[in-house]
């Protein structure tokens, strides 16, 4: 498996300690024979009788992907790490501007949640 097809690979197996769901089912094992044979998730053909026939319960593997798949690209989108967002990462643009006071508590006032002000004021300085 390429380390480019490891974002697929999370999204059928998942990562309960990221809080990424897999598909019910499938495992290291299946994850890796379908994504080395075909390269990712979307290019898995529509006929799951056309799967390899090694995959053991491949119908099982296959009905459980057909009824979950939209959510299995998600999950596969959500593992993606971006590094195309454009961030401004000078030394002026990481600068702490303080807290906007005013902004801060209409935000406060609008979720009624005016036990932040006490844990709030250690960063107000």
């Amino acid at each position: 498996m390429a380390p480019w097809q490891f974002t697929d690979y999370l999204a059928l197996v998942g990562a309960p300690a990221k809080g990424l769901p897999g598909v019910p089912r499938w495992g290291r094992k299946s994850a890796a024979v379908m994504l080395n044979k075909y390269g990712g998730i979307e290019d898995f053909p529509s006929a799951g009788e056309t799967w390899p026939s090694a995959l053991s319960g491949r119908s099982r593997l296959y009905e459980e992907l057909a009824a979950r798949r939209d959510e299995a690209l998600l999950v596969g989108r959500l593992a993606t790490l971006r590094d195309d967002l454009p961030l401004d990462c000078t030394l002026a643009g990481l600068a702490w501007p303080g807290l906007d006071e005013s902004r801060l508590a209409r935000m406060v006032a609008r979720v009624e949640a005016d036990d932040l002000w006490a844990r709030l004021d250690r960063w107000r300085n």
